[in-house]
């Protein structure tokens, strides 16, 4: 299945999943998502259920929002709490997220698992009524960094969250990386 198929079939889609982060930094962040391919948001909630994180991809523009402490991360600064974002295009998360493998920027390179280095990255897909569609992501960069493991735990395609779908106020500063 590929992307441009299934946004030709269903428009949109919605879902679910956790983010867990292990190493120096560790915490488990449920997440819910919607996109129609273009426009992708995804809202993180900690544990206690408070909204902390919202991201806007746009088309191969990435900007996030910590709400808890109101400040706007650019794509700079999101690298820096999120290493796979240096591998992984604002776009290529999108596809992640309807279910896809995307291209891995290294010198162009679109393999089911990357590895450089100490860096690591591994997808795992599974059959579903629509295809074979990725269902978890790990990464690991570097023996003292942390870890990450992305599992999308329910994708609805043909719908979409529409409370999720606005823009990050203009009155949030940005933050420093």
């Amino acid at each position: 299945m590929t992307m441009e198929k299934l946004v030709s079939i269903y428009r949109q889609v919605r879902g679910a999943g956790r983010l867990t982060v292990t190493g120096k930094r560790s915490g488990k962040f449920n997440f819910t998502f919607t996109s129609d391919s273009h426009d992708t948001f995804l809202q993180f909630r900690d544990m206690l259920g408070r909204k902390t994180l919202f991201m806007e991809i746009n088309n191969s523009s990435l900007s996030a929002w910590d709400m808890i402490q109101n400040e706007k991360y650019s794509e700079i600064a999101l690298v820096v709490l999120f290493p796979f974002l240096e591998f992984l295009e604002p776009d290529g998360l999108t596809k992640v997220l309807w279910g896809i493998v995307p291209d891995i920027d290294t010198d162009k390179n679109t393999k089911l698992e990357f590895e450089s280095s100490n860096t690591n990255i591994h997808f795992e897909s599974e059959r579903d009524r629509v295809g074979s569609l990725t269902r978890k992501i790990t990464f690991s960069h570097g023996i003292n960094s942390d870890n990450f493991e992305v599992i999308i735990t329910q994708r609805e395609f043909g719908t979409s969250y529409p409370h999720l779908v606005r823009v990050i106020p203009e009155s949030v500063p940005f933050v420093n990386p």
